[in-house]
């Protein structure tokens, strides 16, 4: 699978969260953002430190309406156990065979010791607004970054008209557009 690169519509999927819950990708579009972490490995500690950090600033993401999930090949039972440990209020989503990480190209290199992270974000009508795929395993992109991307109103559009449907062109942008035109000026 190739790179997943900004602009282009975000791969839809379907998983069952650690405790029993279903998450559908589109089932968030018109509603929220979605911030989809790739993890490497629960027994790296800079996943470990990762998460920490996504639980630290929390309230910071749902302030700017964004759903926060983390992927990652464990089991349903690994994800409890590192929730509960780490006291996460982010969405755990178990993906024993890779399937998430094979449709956004999650990397895997053996000379840096396996899977390296990804972090997409996902606007609410269903495109990247960023992607990022971690060089090595120290390679996360700093919150603060994240936030300027997750409050911009209006959102990159695609890097070449061959890559993804023009947000544009795109009759749900168009509504989108028109619907986020109206609610600001109802808001000034």
């Amino acid at each position: 699978m190739e790179e997943i690169r900004v602009g282009m519509k975000a791969p839809d999927f379907s998983l069952e969260d650690f405790r029993g819950n279903r998450f559908v990708l589109s089932g968030y579009q018109g509603r929220s953002k979605v911030m989809l972490v790739l993890l490497r490995g629960f027994a790296c500690r800079n996943s470990q430190w990762y998460l920490d950090g996504l639980r630290n600033d929390y309230p910071k993401f749902r302030n700017l309406n964004t759903i926060v999930a983390a992927v990652g090949q464990h089991s349903k039972r690994e994800f409890a156990n590192i929730w509960k440990t780490f006291a996460l209020p982010i969405i755990g989503l178990p993906d024993d065979r890779g399937k998430v990480a094979q449709l956004y190209g999650q990397k895997v290199l053996f000379e840096k010791l396996g899977r390296l992270p990804a972090l997409f974000i996902i606007d609410p009508i269903g495109f990247i607004s960023y992607a990022h795929y971690c060089g090595d395993i120290f390679d996360y992109p700093h919150q603060e970054k994240l936030f300027s991307i997750l409050a911009d109103k209006y959102l990159p559009a695609p890097v070449s008209p061959d890559l993804a449907p023009s947000r544009n062109e795109s009759p749900e942008y168009s509504l989108h557009r028109e619907n986020f035109g109206r609610a600001s000026a109802s808001r000034a």
